[in-house]
């Protein structure tokens, strides 16, 4: 059997994983959480998360090693569980990724919207309350054609890109730190939890949109 062309280096292989497992919700979920679940529910609820996502990063690993073939989770169930299961599991990934797709395309232009106050002009129709303008749903399908362009010419060009947009992340990253450090103060998370709210329950309930932070494992 030929092996797939190697041309993608170290560090463009790193920042494509980064960029498959952290997402960029936490940038404009953040706020509406802290409301919801309070300081203490966010941070203690994403740590249990990331806990979990470790041990799902770990379970990949795993497989990987021991299945080497292109196909993810469709060659791990085949493997174990048989050709139904492998079918059952391709069609749900497609299902999944087709779905989460409509929530990247508005996603990208609700963040242009924080700096263009053009992007919330224009409604066309809305989704549980939320209005899609027609600036934020023709930024979105242009990023997702962009990406499927370089995507298209070749996964180096696209690693390039990536690798721009990893070192951009983590200048973000970086600037959150030093600002918070600067200027935030320890009294701000108290009190952890809202007076009338039940802190086990606040805590747990962000676990699952905590470990959204951290999906894209395959």
């Amino acid at each position: 059997m030929a092996e797939l062309k190697k041309t993608l280096g170290f560090l463009p292989l790193i920042a494509l994983g980064v960029a498959g497992v952290i997402g960029s919700s936490w940038i404009y979920t953040n706020s509406a959480f802290f409301e919801q679940y309070g300081a203490g529910g966010m941070i203690f609820g994403l740590a249990i998360g990331t806990l979990l996502a470790a041990c799902v990063a770990l379970a990949y690993a795993e497989l990987t090693t021991l299945f080497p073939r292109a196909g993810g989770e469709v060659v791990y169930s085949f493997t174990i569980l048989g050709r139904r299961a492998s079918l059952v599991t391709g069609w749900m990934l497609i299902g999944a990724y087709v779905s989460s797709l409509a929530f990247y395309v508005t996603a990208f232009g609700l963040l242009l919207g924080k700096f263009l106050p053009v992007m919330e002009e224009h409604p066309l129709y809305s989704i549980n309350g939320e209005a899609v303008t027609a600036p934020v749903l023709i930024a979105g399908v242009a990023l997702t054609l962009l990406l499927f362009a370089l995507n298209w010419w070749g996964v180096e060009i696209g690693a390039q890109v990536q690798v721009v947009l990893f070192a951009a992340m983590i200048l973000i990253g970086l600037a959150l730190v030093v600002v918070g450090l600067a200027s935030g103060s320890p009294s701000n998370f108290w009190p952890p939890y809202a007076a009338d709210h039940d802190a086990l329950s606040d805590t747990l309930r962000f676990v699952v949109p905590g470990m959204t932070y951290m999906a894209g494992f395959g």
